[in-house]
């Protein structure tokens, strides 16, 4: 709540709370109600807000929400659209901690790490808005939250087209906001990438990929296309952020500056995730590249994994065992672990391979054998 004063360059002023304890003795319950406020308004309180009410109830589990009133000053609230066409897009924290934390809970990620994004989760993002706001460097900004980088910047780039007014009114070709952004650039907290590489993804994730159908190409079964999906960055476009980090737009020529003003405030993530650009759809509006030496070894590994089973085997069994039992590619290589799978694979494979033989054999004598009269 605090954040989304932030990201228009408001102060908190106030806020209402509302706190759900779960069931229990009285005397428990109200140390509960105590810790619980007690912390919240020390916080409420470093951001210069006053808690002046609230709500307290009783349920199955813990739970803590606010509503924050916010001042702005007249002319310099920053709203989700107002972009230029090129500006850059900032973002000021790493991404990762609906992976990491989901991973967390199932115990696959260590202590380091999540201390880490505690960490960085814990850092207010007013000090970087004051920056956009007294250097009047940034167009638009929002903060990043549940929707994830490409979500939110799909909402600032639809926002942008309704502040476009000239562009709406007078020209007969209407152009919409769109972005390129830099996979490669993307900052990431340390161990999602491992907990993306156990199969473990926020619960969010899923209602989140919906979003991809505003990425340019992003159905298409090309070698460029399957290469940015492959990369170790790009599940975490769409990853559900937890007290995540604000993203922005910025001239081109008071990036620099604004970026040298974030890394001294501790804020050592903030870079530049891509630019502003006009593109011709209302639909597809972000287009994801990669570094071209990034791109070609993801190509690689697409290429490896698709055609997996089919190399360094010999004859037409091999290929055959491939193509018509694809969860058996692999089976004529060496296995470096034994068990029942295994040996049922290898029997599955010796078979198949003579009931190909014994074809090919069949067909090549009803070749040479003389016709019956």
């Amino acid at each position: 709540a605090l954040s989304d004063c932030h990201a228009m360059c408001a102060d908190a002023h106030s806020a209402l709370a509302i706190v759900t304890v779960p069931y229990g003795v009285q005397k428990e319950v109200e140390e509960t109600i105590f810790q619980v406020m007690a912390g919240a308004c020390a916080v409420l309180q470093e951001a210069g807000c006053a808690l002046v009410g609230g709500h307290t109830a009783e349920g199955a589990e813990l739970s803590l929400g606010f509503a924050v009133n916010g001042v702005a000053r007249e002319g310099l609230v920053l709203q989700k659209g107002g972009m230029r066409s090129g500006d850059k897009v900032i973002i000021t924290k790493s991404v990762g901690t609906g992976a990491l934390f989901a991973a967390h809970m199932r115990g696959l990620i260590d202590g380091p790490a999540v201390m880490n994004a505690l960490r960085e989760m814990k850092k207010s993002n007013q000090a970087a808005a004051r920056i956009l706001r007294d250097t009047g460097a940034a167009t638009c900004c929002t903060d990043i939250t549940g929707f994830g980088v490409v979500g939110h910047l799909l909402e600032m780039l639809k926002a942008s087209d309704d502040n476009d007014k000239f562009n709406k009114h007078f020209l007969l070709e209407h152009r919409y906001f769109g972005a390129e952004i830099d996979l490669d650039a993307l900052p990431i907290m340390d161990g999602a990438v491992d907990a993306l590489s156990q199969g473990v993804t926020s619960s969010l994730q899923s209602s989140n990929l919906t979003a991809r159908r505003g990425i340019i190409g992003a159905t298409d079964d090309s070698a460029g296309q399957n290469a940015i999906r492959a990369h170790k960055a790009y599940p975490l476009l769409f990853d559900p952020q937890t007290a995540g980090g604000l993203l922005a737009t910025v001239p081109a020529d008071k990036i620099a500056d604004t970026l040298r003003q974030l890394q001294q405030l501790g804020f050592e993530a903030a870079c530049v995730l891509g630019t502003v650009m006009q593109v011709p759809s209302a639909v597809e509006r972000i287009k994801v590249v990669v570094s071209e030496d990034a791109s070609q070894n993801a190509a690689v590994a697409v290429t490896k994994r698709r055609t997996k089973g089919i190399k360094r085997r010999g004859g037409v069994t091999a290929v055959v065992s491939a193509f018509i039992w694809p969860e058996n590619r692999g089976l004529h290589e060496p296995k470096r672990a034994g068990g029942a799978g295994a040996g049922r694979q290898l029997l599955l494979g010796l078979l198949l391979g003579l009931a190909t033989a014994y074809l090919w054999r069949a067909v090549g004598d009803s070749f040479s054998s003389p016709a019956r009269e």
